[in-house]
């Protein structure tokens, strides 16, 4: 697994292009792996999502299995060289039981009920974004019982966590626009079951992987 970061240049016009459009962003990531048109995500392991914390320009971070070429990028994309790690010695700190401070962008949703064309129609539910923050938390607390870690609560029993609604993003692909509506989650987590915690470290958390959501990174607590 590799971890990189790149430093956009925000006076580019391919970078502000980028920034307005999902779909875009997903495009020039894939770029990185020689596979900017094909449906190559899945076979390249590739997760990606923009880091704008408040005071400092937006950071985009790119998790891959395939070892990416940044050198593909456009002339002066990069306001700086792109920075890649090695990930691979993370597997081998996996136990349970073990913490780390984390920080996940996801797109929370539920599903809704919706109408049926006919009597005979299946009925299918609708996807929808969770708006409220107990809500998110309760959608985490889920997530983490299928992908083998616990959110840490405080001394109060509430989870120790910080929630944050981003900006909605969309984008245009061939099957019509795409819109996301991101959580930022960030606190701490305990692992429980390190086979599924590795899974959903490699493949994402939640829906929206091409575009931006379900990449986790881990800190030392």
């Amino acid at each position: 697994m590799h971890l990189s970061r790149l430093a956009p240049n925000l006076i580019s016009p391919d970078v502000l292009r980028d920034l307005a459009d999902l779909q875009q962003v997903h495009r020039r990531v894939m770029e990185g792996f020689g596979d900017a048109e094909g449906p190559g995500r899945l076979a390249h392991g590739v997760l990606w999502r923009w880091d704008a914390d408040p005071g400092r320009p937006p950071v985009l971070y790119v998790q891959s299995e395939t070892p990416p070429d940044w050198s593909r990028l456009p002339a002066g994309y990069l306001a700086e060289q792109a920075r890649t790690r090695d990930l691979s010695e993370i597997r081998d700190i996996l136990h349970a039981g073990r913490r780390f401070s984390f920080r996940l962008v996801a797109s929370a949703t539920r599903s809704i009920p919706s109408e049926r064309i006919s009597a005979t129609d299946r009925p299918r539910g609708k996807r929808v974004p969770i708006g409220d923050p107990e809500g998110q938390l309760q959608w985490l607390d889920q997530q983490g019982e299928r992908h083998g870690f616990l959110i840490e609560k405080s001394g109060s029993g509430r989870a120790d966590i910080r929630v944050n609604t981003l900006p909605r993003g969309s984008g245009r692909r061939a099957k019509g626009q795409v819109t996301v509506t991101p959580v930022r989650f960030e606190g701490r987590l305990a692992i429980t079951d390190p086979d599924a915690f590795w899974a959903a470290f490699t493949t994402g958390i939640g829906r929206a992987k091409a575009y931006g959501c379900g990449l986790l990174t881990l800190a030392r607590p």
